[in-house]
């Protein structure tokens, strides 16, 4: 045990399972350290304590910030990262030929880059996978979508209806919505989507 594990393990007995005798000889011989050349506590952290009229004590909010800080850097994960790689594989598990900027569009679409400024209501989405998409949206708001593609989408993105139509440009909502009205029918549909 090296001696920052040490001092976190005397820091963790000291505030978590000393009785009020054990805390006393902590006192005492925080008391007796203090009867030296420095009044003032330096630990291995250097410079971590500070004096009080009942002698030396350690400044355990600063330690334990510092160790803090450590271990979340030690493990700061990267979440979004993970996401988009997670739907990448996905994404390829189900269609292994897909080219990549079409893939690229995609995890785009499902899992934007926080970095990245808000899209506008443009699309940059391709137009065979914006194609493929309404194709789906169709399906799925007339009944008609397949269960096992149903349940691949939902199991891809579970708000992937909500995604797919805020990606949508505002023709292409106007025209399916028109569509899901019946104001229109599928032929002149597709053609005013093509």
């Amino acid at each position: 045990m090296d001696s920052q594990e040490e001092l976190v393990y005397v820091i963790d007995f000291i505030l978590n399972r000393a009785n009020p005798e054990a805390l006393e000889a902590v006192k005492m011989a925080l008391e007796r350290r203090g009867a030296g050349p420095s009044t003032r506590f330096t630990g291995p952290m250097g410079g971590t304590g500070m004096t009080s009229d009942q002698g030396n004590v350690m400044d355990i909010q600063s330690i334990a910030k510092k160790y803090a800080d450590e271990l979340q850097a030690s493990i700061d994960i990267d979440i979004p990262g993970m996401s988009r790689r997670l739907v990448r594989n996905m994404i390829k598990t189900h269609e292994p030929t897909i080219p990549a900027e079409h893939l690229d569009a995609l995890v785009d679409h499902f899992v934007p880059d926080p970095n990245r400024p808000a899209p506008t209501n443009e699309t940059n989405i391709p137009k065979d996978v914006l194609l493929t998409m309404v194709r789906q949206f169709v399906d799925y708001s007339v009944g008609r979508m397949k269960d096992r593609e149903l349940k691949e989408l939902k199991s891809a993105s579970p708000d992937w209806v909500e995604k797919y139509w805020s990606a949508f440009p505002d023709n292409v909502r106007r025209t399916v919505s028109d569509l899901v009205r019946g104001n229109i029918g599928e032929k002149e549909f597709w053609e005013k989507i093509n």
